[in-house]
């Protein structure tokens, strides 16, 4: 009979814990920035999202990391399952290494939407070497 006192609650508290980490899977923010480098100035890239507000809009900021100036900006409007599959031109933008950031920003004022999360990747051109 303790046997059921202790597989009761197990049963019970897997219940709970699937559907709450099948939740926060489903809400991971991913973002692809392919290739993550460039060999040279003036190169196109391929920026990949998903996990953001379903058809609304996501900005980015490339970001020079060592006076943490904006180099290029942007938006781009999400799908029905929150992503985005874009090319752009990353052309006149001076060797250096780089953040690209991406955020939720509905109402396109450039800032952050409230309680939402921003996510950033490195870019770097020329390529570092291995």
């Amino acid at each position: 009979m303790n046997r059921y006192y202790i597989l009761l609650p197990v049963i019970m508290s897997m219940t709970i814990i699937i559907p709450l980490f099948t939740l926060i899977a489903y809400s991971q923010k991913n973002v692809t920035i392919s290739p993550n480098c460039s060999t040279e100035e003036g190169s196109e890239v391929t920026l990949e999202t998903d996990g953001f507000e379903p058809n609304s809009n996501v900005h980015w900021d490339m970001v020079n990391t060592l006076n943490n100036t904006i180099a290029l900006s942007g938006y781009f409007t999400t799908n029905s399952s929150g992503g985005f599959d874009e090319r752009t031109y990353v052309g006149d933008i001076a060797s250096g290494h780089y953040k690209i950031k991406f955020f939720d920003d509905a109402d396109t004022n450039d800032q952050l939407d409230i309680n939402k999360t921003e996510i950033s990747r490195d870019f770097s051109i020329p390529c570092k070497k291995q």
